[in-house]
């Protein structure tokens, strides 16, 4: 979640992880439409989505097929080498052994 209100450039906006003030519903709908959006774009390793979210309402403003700059600070924080597994689902390598996290997982 950025913290600055929209037209703030993400590169240099304040990121908090896990979310703190977007609702749950807001967050299932994120969620859901990066699904779809992965899976309708055969996505297989790191992307970058951007959403803006006010009330109820959730677009998609931005979807770039790459890591973004939060990438090493989201990997940090979750304690989690993404890179290590972007790279094997480019490749097509099973992250199984990887205990990855989910979209639903806290406290890391």
């Amino acid at each position: 979640e950025h913290i600055e209100n929209a037209g703030v450039h993400s590169g240099d906006a304040t990121l908090v992880l896990p979310a703190q003030d977007l609702s749950a519903y807001t967050q299932q709908r994120v969620r859901d439409a990066a699904r779809k959006i992965v899976k309708r774009l055969n996505i297989t390793g790191p992307v970058n989505i951007q959403f803006v979210a006010k009330g109820t309402d959730v677009m998609c403003i931005e979807c770039n097929v790459r890591a973004s700059r939060s990438f090493p600070f989201v990997s940090k924080t979750m304690g989690v080498d993404y890179i290590e597994a972007a790279t094997k689902a480019i490749m097509g390598v099973p992250t199984d052994d990887m205990n990855l996290p989910t979209l639903e997982t806290r406290d890391r």
